[in-house]
């Protein structure tokens, strides 16, 4: 996953639990005292949770927030002039990375029964990605440019060189009610579907054949070849212990999901 993790020196990053009922909701109020133009402005009541109720089950998608704070310096008789903070919901870039990292499942995934959610925090390699700022969003320019064009007008020598940034990421939580209006939310708010994302695949290895595959740590160095033999040999492997399918065509092949899921 392409995230920067909290404490980053480039970047100040805060993050917000699931049971910081007070934080959300100011951070909730300072997004709705800013009414940001774009994709915002279609959200109508959906937006992230503020009170925490572990009885729910809730929207694992991540949100990232941004605030602007512009500061002025001094220029002849000008003097420094503060510009008041602002803060935005992040759109198009966290919707870029939710589509190419997270995946979904099904409530009672082993049965494949309920609705479609995006999937648990601990079926991915980075189990914390909610406190995690996306490459995608860091690089984007999107946010600090409509903050200095919303003040030109007041402050006119503003520039996005003038500007304070502060990210604020956390996990949505918005209950999961049923999967219409799940859908909605996941529409407006996180930019595509659950079921619109890659399905979570579980891998069933067969633990009477080993499962072990030739080193490959110098393949940098080998011949053609050699990169052939060890790629061969470890997809001949991976058939036999049942991990991806057989075929002709190995850039045909795929991933053998976990079979016990659907007769449970």
């Amino acid at each position: 996953m392409e995230t920067l993790p909290a404490g980053d020196p480039d970047t100040s990053i805060g993050t917000v639990d699931g049971r910081s009922d007070v934080k959300r909701a100011a951070l909730k109020k300072n997004v709705e005292d800013t009414n940001q133009d774009g994709l915002y402005q279609q959200l109508g009541s959906q937006s992230f949770e503020t009170v925490f109720n572990v009885k729910n089950t809730m929207c694992n998608f991540p949100v990232t927030l941004v605030t602007y704070e512009g500061k002025i310096k001094k220029k002849g008789s000008e003097p420094e002039k503060n510009v008041p903070p602002l803060t935005y919901m992040v759109f198009e870039p966290q919707i870029e990375w939710n589509k190419k990292w997270l995946t979904f499942n099904f409530v009672e995934p082993e049965k494949r029964k309920g609705a479609k959610v995006a999937s648990m925090p601990d079926t991915y390699t980075n189990t914390e990605y909610y406190y995690c700022l996306p490459k995608s969003v860091a690089r984007s320019v999107q946010y600090r440019n409509m903050y200095v064009d919303t003040n030109k007008a007041t402050y006119k020598n503003l520039t996005s060189d003038d500007l304070k940034e502060q990210f604020t990421v956390f996990k949505c939580n918005w209950e999961v009610a049923d999967q219409c209006d799940y859908n909605e939310h996941c529409r407006k708010m996180h930019g595509v579907i659950p079921g619109d994302l890659r399905m979570e695949t579980n891998i069933s290895v067969d633990p009477k054949i080993p499962f072990k595959l030739n080193n490959a740590m110098t393949i940098v160095q080998l011949g053609n070849g050699d990169h052939w033999a060890i790629l061969n040999n470890w997809f001949t492997k991976a058939v036999a212990c049942e991990v991806i399918s057989k075929s002709i065509k190995k850039a045909a092949t795929d991933v053998i999901e976990d079979r016990k899921q659907e007769t449970a």
